[in-house]
Formats: structure tokens, C-alpha cells, sequence
């Protein structure tokens, strides 16, 4: 279905009573609505509750039944939605997926400024000459050697309307001319008919056996006819909308007939023009007859009289010259392109470049790309960003504009995403003061691809205003791109256009785009970064700047070392805070104990807890090195992170920068074995004291294992935590459960 839920639609016709449609227009609700994936009690319920007095029990059930491909027909969410918004409806929170692109609800032609067109003198009582417009409609819709059908005899139903018979069919266009010619005499020439029936015609050649679907030699026109606005308003409609018009004929009542060229090859393309045209008219106000589809239709033939009024032939080949002359037109009617800028002009006034939202990455309206493996944390690094834009802080040591922020999470549960805002936000010993500048829209389980998606944001965001400026979104953030990728990720084709969304978003929102993609399968350490992504070289070429997080090799020391820094930091932060100008140390730990000793004397305060975890040591940590591909601004050398759950802390005292990338054929410890031999020749070390010393016991002290081994207690602390079958308590060592 291509809404997110039932209630699109729904609370769409509510907004339109069923009493307010012609049986034509209640048809096409059902109709649309079954295509749509919609129950019958929806259509059911609807036209009981909105139209009591024409509804019957059991009729929607049997028409129902009847409803067969009505989407190929063109009759979908869009025909439900040009039926609502021609009587006022609000579709602020729908829109069709349907139709020629981006703009295709904006109507080509605004029923507000057609005016009515007038009819000329041979449809309203001047000089006519019945014959030559037989001719004319002949020579406009037929080739010579194709058989026309046409139909003088009919019937009175109940209603009061007169209905066509069986008809004629033996003779061919060009032998119905002569005729004419040489008669001058339409009844002498067609036989007589009922003046206040008057006379129908088959707008497609038959073969001349019979007037059905299967007689039709070509599916050359269709039929365009409306009840519902004056004649000189149709009229005026359709030459607006440049329809490829075979013909104009007047029907001598309260329409026009529009005999349209579609020249389709087979059914499925006739179906699929004749769709295309039928949304096109409605959405310029000329509201068409559904039943006139069928190739083998009747219209009303010129040069004759109804009930006393004259069905005229108003005009042949007028309009474009195709159907596919006609599309052409439509996509350019449509383009909102801007104009080329001349550039001695721009030369002379240069436009400012628009301000950065992330210092020296990435510019206001504009697009970035976060990619990485698993496990880098990348959904923590994008929650990183709102925060730092939504409190004007900064992100991976970039200074941040601060705005309103929209975060798409595609991924988890709408509990786990506030959950982690919520550790983000104490990890950095924050404040959420201005946390009413990020907006989440969790659609995990609900989401839908970009092409469709975009439109539905837009709209959405659109409710906060378009210009970041004054109160709309400065960034939306997308995580992650693969829940609503469109087409094969490898195509090239397929991911510009699914890209193009991208700038959509930006072009209609005046914001940035921020989004997540992850690595391929393999090493990535050798690799440029633009070729890390997973699938087509579009997300390499597509994003204004491109951060890739790549996994590093760290030893244990180098972790060590890490939690050293971050612990140092976070110290000496705190104490600034606290107004403590600390005597200089070279290692952590003694720092805080300093810090400890001192807080408490004065405040009777001790540092916090995620401190504490940090000097005994985490075993979560991880190092990443994140590369910088930027359009706007000068490439940036790459910066080391630690990625410390849940945040992601940059590597100030440059402990990382000779560290090579994880799976690296040059990742060792400078003895010539890999990383991971090392570690794991450590362990097996580890292992081996643990046998040693424990002599068959259970549990070892801590202190003799670093006795035996000839290495600190905290070394082996570190070893431990990093063990697969070891683990320690209160100094204690002992196997894993």
C-alpha cells in the first residue's frame, strides 16, 4: 500500500460525503480504493454512512467483486485525491504516488484561471453544412480503407435517456465520403435516426464484423467527455491542456467530446495512456467520465440534431500533434528548473556562499554521508550530531550551527532511540537544555522507499516552516539509508535517482541532509575512502562531504593509553568546572586522586562514576580513524577517534596516529608478528601463569599472577578483561562459568 496506513486515505474521503458524487465518481472510490489494498467495508462504510439515501446492501459487494486491475487503468490514490481536493478537500497529510514526478498534484492547467471559451457559430444556430462535417470528422479520425461504425437506431430506457442499438459497420471511411459527396444528404447517406436521440459513432476503425473490444483494429483514440462544468468551460479546458485532439464535437446537450490520440501499440499501453490522461484532466478540473475508456465506445457524431440542438464538430487536429508530443509538453509544462545564470553578471555581484552547519565540513542546504563497518557506532555518532547542532555544540572538534533538527530512525525501537539521546546527553555531562530542537520520527517497521518517502517528510517538516532560519529544520538526518534504499544498490542509474530524493529534501526545505551508509564486505584499511561504501561509486560522488570511519588496529597498551587520555581530559575538565588548578602530572590515575582528594575537601564531592569505570578500565573501547572527502571546503586530514560507549571521543594527545588499520598486512607489534598474534600469544601466556600458579586451586590472587608473569598487577587486570575464559573479582582471578 502505498500510504503508511489505512488512515490516509480514509480520513480523505470522510472529508468528501459519498451524496456529493455523481455513480461514476462513487464507482471510481471503490475502484480505487480495492487498488489501494483497502477492505470493501472501507467503501461500504463510507457510502452508508455519507450517502443513506442511494445506498443498497449488497451493490458495493457485487461491483466490488467486478473491480479488476483498476490501477493499470490509472484509477489509484491519485483519482481519490483529485476527486477530494476539487471539492475543498485538505490533503496536507497524503499525497498520490502516482503520476509524471515530483510536482505531479500541481495541476498543468489551474481550474481557477480557464475562462470559458467561445463556441462557434455552427454549434450555437449560425450557417451549417451537416455534410461536409461528417467529412471533416471522418478525414480527422479514419484512414480511407478503415471501417467506421456508427449507430442511428435506438432505445428509451427507465431513466428518460436514449441508449444506442447494434449498428453499422460494412462501409469504409473513404466510401462514406463519396457517398456524402455525392449525395449532400446525411440521411439519404447514414439512413434516418430518432431527432431526439440523434446519432453515435465509434471514435477506433473496427474490422467490419461487429462493434466490440476485439472488433477494434486500432487503438487509436479514446474518448473524453464531461457532464459536470459548462460546454464553454470544457472546451477551453482541454485546448488549454494541449490534448492531442483528433476532434472537437459538441454532443448536443451538456458536454464536450474530445476524441484524444493515445496510438497505442497494445491493451497495457492503451490502459496506461488512457490512465495518464484521465489524472491529467481531472487535475486540471475537466472531471472525466470513467466509463468512456473502452476503446470501442461511442461518441456522438457531428452533422447531425438531438432534441432540436445541433451536435457540431467544433475543431479537428488541434492541440499536439502525439500522445508522446503531448507528454513531452506535460514534463516541460511542469519543469521548475531554475534559468541558466549568466556568469559575467554573477561576476559582478557574487551570491554568498551559504554558512557552514559543521565547521570546515559541511555547508547549511547541503548533503553529507556517514559511512563505516559495523560496530563504529554510527547511529551514536548521528545522535552525536543532533546534539551538537540542536544545543550549538560541537562534533567530531567541529564547531556546530545551531538549529532544529529532524532525525529519521529507521533502525531501532522508538524506546532504544530515546534511551540512547538520553545516555548521549549524560556521557557528555549535559544539560538537555535545548533538546526541544530535535525532533525523532521513529519508523522502524513503517518505512517505505526514499521516492516515497521524501514527499511525506517534506510535507511533515513543512509543518514546522521551510526556512531554518525562522524555526524549520537545519539538518534532517536519515539512519540508515539501506531501510529505504530504491532499485539495485549497485546500479549506477538506480542510485542517482535514488540520490536525487537527497536534494529534493534540501531544495524544498532549505536544510542540510545527513545520512548513513555502510562498508562493504572485506578489509578496508587499503582502500580510498570514496570506495569503502558498499554498492554503486554514486555514494562516493553524490554527498558535498563524506566522513568514513575505518576500525584501527589498537594493542592493549595503545587502549591503555586511550583511556589514560580520555580519563585525563574529563579530569581536567572538571576541575576547570570547579575553578581547581590541578599541579602537573603525566598519568591519569595520580591526577585523580588528586582530584578526588581535593573535590572532596571542598565540596565534599568525588568525581563522577563514568570516571571511576574509565581509570579501572573498559574492555568496550574501540579505535576508529575517520576520513574526510569535502566538496566546500579545503579535504581536512583525518582524525582519530575512540569510540568509548556511547560517544565518540577524539584522540587529542595523538595516541593513535601511527596505528595502522584493522586487518592491515602492516598492522604489527614491531617484532614482525600481527597484532592479533601478539594478543593472542598473550593470552596464551595468561593462561599458562593461571595454571602455574593456581597449582589445581580455583582462584588466583591478581598480585601473584603479575609476581609470575614479572609485569604489574594492572597489566594483568587488562589482560584478564580482555580474556575468553578468564575473569576478576576483588582481586581474584577464576575461570568463566
Amino acid at each position: 500500500m502505498p500510504y503508511s496506513d489505512h488512515s490516509d486515505l480514509l480520513g480523505i474521503i470522510a472529508q468528501m460525503p459519498a451524496s456529493s458524487c455523481s455513480y461514476t465518481e462513487w464507482t471510481k472510490v471503490g475502484m480505487a480504493l480495492k487498488a489501494e489494498g483497502y477492505p470493501l467495508s472501507a467503501w461500504e462504510d463510507w457510502s452508508r454512512d455519507t450517502d443513506p439515501a442511494r445506498y443498497h446492501e449488497g451493490e458495493c459487494a457485487r461491483k466490488w467483486a467486478g473491480f479488476t486491475d483498476t490501477k493499470a487503468d490509472g484509477v489509484g490514490a491519485g483519482t481519490i485525491c483529485d476527486l477530494a481536493r476539487s471539492r475543498g478537500a485538505s490533503l496536507s497529510h497524503a499525497e498520490p504516488d502516482e503520476g509524471f514526478g515530483w510536482h505531479e498534484d500541481v495541476p498543468v492547467v489551474d481550474p481557477a484561471y480557464v475562462e470559458p471559451m467561445e463556441l462557434p457559430d455552427s454549434a450555437t444556430g449560425g450557417d451549417w453544412d451537416p455534410t461536409r462535417q461528417i467529412i471533416e470528422y471522418l478525414r480527422a479520425v479514419f484512414e480511407e480503407d478503415e471501417h467506421v461504425c456508427y449507430v442511428t437506431q435506438s432505445w428509451k430506457g427507465d431513466d428518460g435517456k436514449y441508449h444506442p442499438r447494434k449498428g453499422s459497420w460494412d462501409r469504409t471511411a473513404g466510401e462514406l465520403i463519396v457517398e456524402l459527396e455525392r449525395y449532400g444528404d446525411v440521411s439519404k447517406v447514414l439512413g434516418d435516426w430518432d431527432p431526439d436521440a440523434g446519432v453515435w459513432i465509434c471514435h477506433n476503425p473496427v474490422d467490419g464484423t461487429g462493434r466490440a473490444n476485439a472488433n477494434v483494429t486500432s487503438l487509436r483514440h479514446v474518448l473524453i467527455e464531461s457532464d459536470e462544468d459548462d460546454p464553454e468551460r470544457q472546451l477551453a479546458t482541454m485546448r488549454a491542456l494541449n490534448l492531442p485532439l483528433a476532434a472537437i464535437v459538441s454532443s448536443g446537450n451538456k458536454s464536450m467530446h474530445g476524441i484524444v490520440r493515445v496510438d497505442a501499440q497494445t491493451m497495457d499501453e492503451y490502459r496506461k495512456r488512457v490512465g495518464r490522461l484521465y489524472e491529467e484532466c481531472s487535475r486540471s478540473g475537466l472531471r472525466v467520465d470513467g466509463q468512456n475508456r473502452n476503446p470501442s465506445r461511442l461518441s456522438r457524431m457531428p452533422g447531425v440534431t438531438r432534441a432540436g440542438r445541433r451536435q457540431a464538430l467544433i475543431a479537428t487536429n488541434v492541440g499536439a500533434r502525439t500522445y508522446e508530443e503531448w507528454e513531452d509538453w506535460i514534463a516541460e509544462e511542469r519543469d521548475d528548473l531554475p534559468e541558466a545564470t549568466n556568469l559575467a553578471d554573477a561576476l559582478v555581484n557574487l551570491p554568498p556562499l551559504a554558512d557552514p552547519l559543521i565547521e570546515g565540513i559541511l555547508r547549511k542546504g547541503h548533503k553529507m554521508l556517514l559511512a563505516g563497518p559495523s560496530k563504529a557506532g554510527k547511529s551514536f555518532a548521528l545522535m552525536e550530531l543532533a546534539i551538537a547542532v540542536a544545543e550549538g555544540g560541537t562534533w567530531m572538534g567541529r564547531r556546530c550551527s545551531q538549529g532544529h533538527v529532524l532525525y529519521v530512525n529507521l533502525e531501532i525501537d522508538a524506546a532504544s532511540s530515546m534511551h540512547r539521546f538520553a545516555a548521549i546527553y549524560g556521557a557528555l555531562g549535559m544539560r538537555p537544555s535545548c533538546a526541544a530542537n530535535i525532533d525523532v520520527w521513529n519508523l522502524r517497521g513503517k518505512a517505505c522507499p526514499m521516492d516515497r518517502l521524501a514527499p511525506r517528510l517534506i510535507h511533515r517538516a513543512a509543518k514546522k516552516g521551510r526556512d531554518p532560519e525562522h524555526g524549520g529544520y537545519s539538518v534532517v538526518i536519515i539512519d540508515p539509508i539501506y531501510k529505504v534504499l530504491v532499485g539495485d544498490e549497485n546500479s549506477a542509474s538506480d542510485m542517482g535517482a535514488f540520490c536525487n530524493q537527497f536534494d529534493k529534501v534540501c531544495a524544498e526545505l532549505g536544510c542540510s541532509v545527513v545520512y548513513c551508509h555502510h562498508h562493504s564486505k572485506g578489509y578496508q584499511g587499503l582502500k580510498s575512502s570514496m570506495d569503502r561504501m558498499s554498492g554503486s561509486g554514486v555514494f562516493a560522488r553524490d554527498p558535498d562531504a563524506i566522513l568514513d570511519m575505518t576500525p584501527l588496529a589498537a594493542t592493549t597498551d595503545e587502549l591503555k593509553a586511550a583511556r589514560d587520555s580520555i580519563a585525563m581530559e574529563e579530569i581536567l575538565s572538571t576541575l576547570a568546572e570547579r575553578g581547581l588548578v590541578p599541579p602537573t602530572y603525566s598519568e591519569a590515575a595520580p591526577l585523580a586522586v588528586w582530584a578526588i582528594e581535593h573535590l572532596y575537601k571542598r565540596d565534599g564531592d568525588a568525581l563522577n562514576e563514568r570516571l571511576a569505570a574509565i581509570l579501572e578500565g573498559s574492555s568496550s573501547i574501540t579505535a576508529w580513524r575517520v576520513s574526510f572527502t569535502l566538496r566546500e571546503f579545503e579535504n581536512a586530514q583525518s582524525m582519530d577517534v575512540w569510540f568509548d560507549y556511547p560517544l565518540h571521543v577524539p584522540d587529542h594527545r595523538r595516541v593513535l596516529a601511527q596505528c595502522p588499520y584493522d586487518g592491515d598486512s602492516r598492522s604489527h607489534d614491531g617484532s614482525g608478528r600481527s597484532r592479533a598474534q601478539a594478543r593472542e600469544e598473550k593470552q596464551r601466556t595468561l593462561e599458562e601463569a593461571f595454571e602455574a600458579v593456581s597449582m589445581g586451586e580455583d582462584t588466583v590472587r591478581i598480585d601473584d599472577m603479575a609476581e609470575y608473569l614479572g609485569v604489574s598487577p594492572k597489566t594483568v587486570k587488562r589482560r584478564i578483561d580482555e580474556s575468553r575464559s578468564l575473569e576478576r573479582n576483588d582481586g581474584y582471578v577464576r575461570r568463566k562459568a
